[in-house]
């Protein structure tokens, strides 16, 4: 029997309204491959856990339940970075706001094309990630007082997200 659209929107919803659901828990694959759709085309991101094990995790199950679908990138830093990742529902936005997770350990530098999560406060990243459209690592690798661990790269569509 298959769900109705409807049904299947607010199923997800529902699951959305709950970080603390056990779906949320499962470990990112070793390598995943996920395509952002954008109104521009598609952005597909490569997830390697191994350079953020908890970003990636957080990142692949939020992407596969569907936290950003019909996103938008909400801030963008022309040559530097193009942000993402608060949901539209107001809702789900807010049961999220405060499920943090805690620094990953850092192992890859933030250049071009490399995907990391924002943070205001040491292990303080929720949903928002952001794309590196240059060479950051100045001022996002370490000895910078705020370091921004990648979990990811972009491998198709740089233009996309250049745009």
């Amino acid at each position: 029997m298959r769900q109705s659209s409807t049904a299947s929107a607010q199923d997800s919803r529902a699951l959305l309204l709950n970080p603390d659901a056990p779906e949320f828990q499962a470990p990112a694959p070793d390598v995943s491959h996920l395509a952002l759709e954008t109104s521009r085309g598609t952005v597909i991101i490569e997830v390697i856990r191994d350079w953020g094990p908890r970003g990636a995790d957080r990142f692949f199950n939020l992407a596969r339940l569907g936290y950003y679908d019909e996103n938008r990138f909400f801030r963008v830093n022309p040559g530097r970075w193009t942000q993402f990742g608060i949901n539209g529902d107001p809702a789900i936005a807010k049961a999220w706001r405060t499920r943090t997770f805690p620094d990953d350990p850092f192992k890859t530098s933030n250049t071009r094309g490399t995907v990391a999560f924002a943070f205001a406060v040491p292990n303080g990243r929720t949903t928002q990630v952001f794309f590196n459209l240059g060479d950051n690592s100045p001022t996002h690798d370490p000895p910078s007082k705020d370091v921004f661990v990648p979990f990811g790269r972009v491998i198709a569509g740089m233009d996309i997200v250049d745009s």
